[in-house]
């Protein structure tokens, strides 16, 4: 049976062929192959050692790539669910939660319900399409009555700015639904903590260090506990944003470092001009009649 072209082109990343070669091995448009690429490097599968040089050579990470992970590939892109046209990082959020005050609870058949210091909670989950498994927590206690939706983990493109807007929508929509359907009475949806926000790490520095040790500074966390190298927020997406947007700032100084140093430059050819004219020996006027 033919391995799915996910496999067989991490297959071939890993046992160090070229791109070009890899284009005629599967018969695949370059641009096709350099989007699949950076999809795996995005996923956490592969990291780029020389992302500096032109001909680029990937190494396999700790988050082991297999068959099943190669079929999911395959499904999203057919089914669109992520364009291979935004080929930016993405960022993985998760721990993302919401509160909401209970008006009104009706008939829920909870999946799960215990009891920690005199609090109630009772829990229920829903697979929604496109979005994952949501839990509803009910907290009821003598001085809270509350629903916690938490979201699953989602994947999210940094070139989209900050994910806040679309995560409280997806919260939102979710507890309309349970409203709906179990005629509940909800008010007040807030954001429950900042949430955790990751994206792969490529530098290959970077990633010996997170497979060795976890490094936590300044509300960053760099580790590879899931298996793949990543660095990590545990202060919202604002803290990771901020790094997110330092290649950019970066790349604005250098720019207008090299423009005052071509200044600089076009400057001193001009005071060196101004130079000779003021060096050139006096010389007798041959056509005078010198005493």
């Amino acid at each position: 049976m033919k391995k799915p072209v996910w496999q067989r082109l991490y297959n071939l990343l890993v046992r160090g062929f070229p791109q070009s070669k890899i284009v005629r091995i599967l018969r695949r448009d370059k641009g096709q192959v350099s989007r699949m690429t950076n999809m795996l490097v995005d996923m956490g599968f592969l990291v780029c050692v020389n992302p500096q040089d032109r001909v680029r050579f990937y190494e396999a990470t700790k988050k082991k790539f297999s068959g099943e992970d190669a079929v999911i590939l395959s499904t999203i892109k057919q089914e669109g669910r992520i364009s291979t046209k935004r080929r930016g990082c993405f960022i993985r959020c998760h721990a993302i939660s919401y509160l909401c005050d209970v008006e009104r609870m009706g008939v829920v058949p909870w999946d799960k319900t215990w009891e920690t210091d005199g609090v109630t909670h009772c829990l229920y989950r829903y697979p929604f399409e496109k979005v994952g498994e949501v839990g509803f927590q009910w907290i009821r206690g003598r001085s809270s009555n509350q629903l916690r939706i938490n979201l699953p983990s989602m994947l999210w493109s940094h070139r989209d700015g900050s994910p806040d807007a679309f995560l409280h929508g997806v919260a939102d929509r979710c507890g309309v639904w349970f409203m709906k359907r179990f005629c509940c009475d909800l008010r007040g949806l807030r954001q429950c903590g900042r949430g955790h926000f990751e994206m792969p790490v490529r530098d290959p520095g970077l990633v010996g260090l997170a497979q060795r040790v976890s490094v936590k500074r300044g509300g960053l966390v760099l580790d590879s506990s899931l298996g793949f190298p990543e660095m990590g927020s545990v202060e919202g997406f604002d803290v990771l944003g901020e790094l997110l947007g330092l290649p950019k700032r970066v790349d604005d100084i250098e720019k207008r470092v090299e423009r005052v140093v071509e200044s600089v430059e076009r400057l001193g050819l001009a005071v060196d001009r101004l130079t000779r004219l003021f060096d050139v020996p006096y010389r007798v006027d041959e056509l005078r009649d010198v005493a």
